[in-house]
């Protein structure tokens, strides 16, 4: 809807194909007149609408495109009645957005988020690129955010986490080109020309059509089969710190009844009391491994699998933001990468998480974008 909005405000309808379109070829979306994307657009909202309302178990009465379609006939080559178009195109968005949220809340919110993308897609067409400051504020950061995490259960696996990663990533970005006062309209320029192709990423990841784990390379495993080593040793040392009594205690305790079965069995040789003391130990050690090993297990295994979520959204979410990662110039080196530890310390401080200038990440070996090629070559 937002697409189709933005089409009828733009300018004015052609009734034809465009001018390098010849007859003998076949053309492809990209080379759609304006009318011809605005009612490729209005069939596609109307297939959803008309799945939507096939999937609500209650009975209701979804809003028409008739009243648009209406609207658009009487559009002229020369532009006469693209305010009723508009108006039109305005009250049926308000129709969808009542209808989608008494259905059903998550509707709603789905349909709210969607328009908040696309809107934020919208202003790499506008003249004035400082725009997209607004898009991407950080209240308006925190709202999709929010909407995600209302979402996160209804959407395919990974996709609300990475797209709001992706999200923060891209607010970082801007935030950071608007503090630049020498290079900041070259900056934001940048960042128009790859926010409409990042927009359409968001989409197919939030809509199932792209799975974000088929974004990830033969790097990016072993980047987080890396990161989840250092983890754990890193776990395991804050174990041994804070909970050293379930450790030392049983290992003094072995220690003791060696010292006091080498005492009493004091007579013999030196190979006999040696022997037996090293029998004592293997014993007590196998003891200690089976009384801690159960409850160690189990514990790794409760966190395993959220640690691992969190490495697969965290470089999903790099991989899902190579549009970005074109527009900063990775391949420079201008972009600095997240580092799992510095962001841990960060933490454990009390700050922010993700600064403006972890925005997004670099490979280990410096490629740009993020493993994709550069096809401005």
């Amino acid at each position: 809807m937002a697409k189709a909005f933005e089409i009828a405000v733009s300018g004015t309808l052609a009734r034809t194909w465009d001018s390098d379109t010849t007859e003998r070829a076949l053309p492809g979306l990209g080379a759609l007149s304006p009318r011809q994307r605005l009612e490729a657009l209005l069939d596609e909202i109307n297939m959803g609408t008309e799945k939507l309302h096939r999937s609500v178990p209650v009975s209701s009465v979804a809003p028409t495109l008739d009243d648009v379609r209406s609207e658009l006939e009487d559009v002229g080559p020369g532009g006469p009645g693209m305010d009723r178009l508009v108006a039109a195109l305005r009250r049926t968005h308000v129709d969808l957005m009542r209808w989608c949220q008494a259905t059903d809340r998550r509707y709603g919110t789905a349909y709210l988020l969607g328009r908040s993308l696309a809107d934020a897609a919208r202003h790499r067409r506008r003249e004035d690129p400082a725009s997209i400051e607004k898009s991407f504020s950080h209240g308006r950061q925190h709202q999709r955010g929010q909407w995600l995490t209302e979402l996160s259960s209804a959407l395919p696996e990974y996709a609300a986490s990475v797209v709001r990663e992706s999200l923060m990533f891209w607010t970082g970005a801007v935030a950071d080109a608007c503090r630049d006062s020498r290079r900041k309209a070259d900056r934001l320029s940048a960042l128009n020309n790859q926010l409409n192709a990042q927009a359409d990423l968001w989409r197919s990841i939030l809509t199932g059509v792209l799975d974000p784990r088929n974004l990830l390379v033969e790097q990016n495993n072993a980047a987080i089969l890396s990161r989840m080593t250092l983890t754990y040793r890193d776990l395991l040392g804050l174990t041994i710190r804070r909970l050293w009594w379930p450790v030392v205690l049983p290992v003094l305790l072995v220690v003791g009844a060696v010292v006091i079965l080498m005492a009493l069995t004091s007579q013999g040789s030196a190979v006999t009391r040696t022997a037996t003391a090293l029998v004592a130990v293997g014993g007590g050690a196998f003891a200690v491994w089976q009384s801690a090993a159960p409850a160690t297990v189990a514990a790794f295994a409760r966190f395993n699998r959220p640690l691992l979520d969190q490495e697969l959204v965290a470089e999903m979410s790099r991989q899902a933001s190579w549009p970005l990662a074109k527009a900063v110039g990775t391949r420079t080196g201008s972009a600095r990468r997240i580092r799992t530890g510095r962001l841990r310390r960060r933490a454990e401080r009390g700050g922010a998480v993700h600064g403006p200038g972890d925005y997004v990440p670099a490979l280990s070996d410096g490629r740009s974008p993020l493993g994709r090629p550069d096809r401005d070559g």
